[in-house]
């Protein structure tokens, strides 16, 4: 009898914790900058993940106690809980392995407590089955405020744009 009490105690705060939990959350205010790309990483010493994926995702407010699923034909990811940047503290995205079967439009549920919002990403679209080959050889001289980047393009490639990043390794993030 006493355990059955136990039991029927434990269930009821369960539930109240709960709902306390919901009453708590937020509704989804905006959805903005829905994304979905290749990016393909090469090995580095700056903590970022290396890999061919396909980042997908959108800007979404609130952050606290969002999560978001995608889903593409059969292929679901997450959910994920969204987690803003130092840069963009409405970031919210996921990263599944790039497969040239998944280049079309992500539906992504976004949920905060019981409150749901829905968006469609851009589809990638036609992209060439290889990824963007990396620059060899790259190397910074001078110093100051005027380095000078050089770098190999891989023969055969013709790049339209070139984007660099530059990291402070003596600065970490405190989300990585």
């Amino acid at each position: 009898m006493f355990l059955r009490a136990l039991a029927m105690s434990a269930l009821v705060a369960s539930a109240v914790l709960t709902f306390a939990d919901l009453a708590h959350a937020s509704p989804i205010t905006s959805i903005s900058h829905l994304n979905s790309f290749r990016d393909t990483r090469s090995a580095n010493d700056v903590g970022i993940g290396s890999g061919d994926i396909n980042q997908l995702g959108a800007g979404v407010v609130p952050q606290p106690g969002t999560t978001m699923t995608a889903v593409q034909g059969g292929f679901t990811v997450g959910p994920i809980v969204c987690a803003g940047l130092a840069v963009n503290a409405n970031f919210c995205a996921a990263a599944p392995p790039f497969s040239s079967l998944r280049t079309g439009a992500w539906a992504l549920t976004f949920q905060n407590g019981t409150d749901v919002a829905m968006a469609t990403t851009p589809a990638i679209g036609s992209i060439p089955a290889a990824p963007v080959p990396f620059p060899t050889s790259v190397t910074i001289s001078n110093s100051g405020t005027t380095p000078t980047l050089s770098r190999i393009v891989p023969a055969g490639f013709t790049p339209d744009a070139v984007r660099v990043s530059v990291f402070d390794k003596s600065v970490p993030l405190a989300n990585g």
